[in-house]
C-alpha cells in the first residue's frame, strides 16, 4: 500500500499566516501537529478478522485506568489482549503496517526520537448505552515512554452511534468514525472517546515508545 492510496487529514494550525509574531530570532515555531488520520490502512476484511480473532482468542476484562483499578466513571468499556505468541503470530501484520507508516507520519507531522512499539496492542469494546472513556492523556509516570498514542477504528460506522473520538484541547476536533482508519497523536495530547448510544464500538489501540521527553 503506497501513500498515493492512503488520504491524510492532520491537525497543522493553518490559520497562522507566515511569516508572522511567532518570526523572532530565538524563539521556535511548533511544528509538532495535533493528530494525523491515516484513512483506508485496513480493509473491511481485515478490520472484521481482527474483532473475531479478539472475541475468539482475547482475555477481555473491565477497562482499567490503573492497574488493578476500576473507575468506571472515568473509564467505561472493555479491554482485551492476547498472549505475545498469539499477538507475534497472528497480529504481526498489524504492528507491522502501524510502524511501516509511522516512520513516515512521525517525519512528516511530529518528527519524535522512537524506538518501537513496547507494549502489547489493546481489542477495545464500548457497548450501549453509555460505556465511554472520559477525558485523558495515555503518558503515565514510571511506564515505558509513550511518544505516539495509535487508534485504529474496526467497527462500520453503520453499527453504532455515539462514541467519536474527540480532542477537546485540538480545537475541539470529534473524529469522524471512519472504519479502517487510524489516527496518530501525541501521547501528552488529552483526548476522550464520547459515550456510545447504540450498539457497538471496536477499536485496536497502541502506543509508540521512544527516549524521555527532553
Amino acid at each position: 500500500m503506497t501513500d498515493k492510496e492512503i488520504s491524510i487529514d492532520t491537525g497543522e494550525n493553518k490559520d497562522i499566516p507566515i511569516p508572522s509574531i511567532y518570526d523572532i530570532p530565538g524563539v521556535y515555531r511548533d511544528e509538532v501537529e495535533e493528530f494525523a488520520i491515516y484513512y483506508d490502512l485496513f480493509t473491511k476484511q481485515e478490520c472484521n478478522d481482527i474483532i473475531q480473532f479478539y472475541k475468539e482468542h482475547g482475555q477481555k476484562k473491565v477497562a482499567e485506568i490503573d492497574e488493578g483499578k476500576e473507575v468506571k466513571e472515568i473509564r467505561d468499556c472493555f479491554t482485551s489482549i492476547v498472549s505475545e505468541e498469539l499477538e507475534r503470530s497472528e497480529l504481526m501484520f498489524v504492528s507491522n503496517r502501524i510502524w511501516r507508516t509511522i516512520q513516515k507520519a512521525n517525519e512528516r507531522h511530529f518528527k519524535f526520537e522512537l524506538t518501537g512499539i513496547m507494549e502489547a496492542m489493546q481489542f477495545l469494546e464500548y457497548n450501549a448505552p453509555t460505556q465511554h472513556y472520559s477525558a485523558h492523556a495515555d503518558r503515565g509516570y514510571n511506564t515505558p515512554v509513550r511518544k505516539l498514542s495509535v487508534s485504529i477504528l474496526l467497527s462500520d460506522p453503520a453499527d453504532f452511534e455515539g462514541g467519536k473520538l474527540l480532542l477537546p484541547h485540538a480545537r475541539g476536533m470529534a473524529i469522524e468514525p471512519v472504519q479502517g482508519s487510524v489516527i496518530f497523536f501525541p501521547a501528552f495530547t488529552i483526548h476522550e472517546v464520547l459515550p456510545i448510544t447504540k450498539g457497538t464500538r471496536h477499536a485496536l489501540v497502541m502506543w509508540i515508545t521512544g527516549p524521555s521527553f527532553k
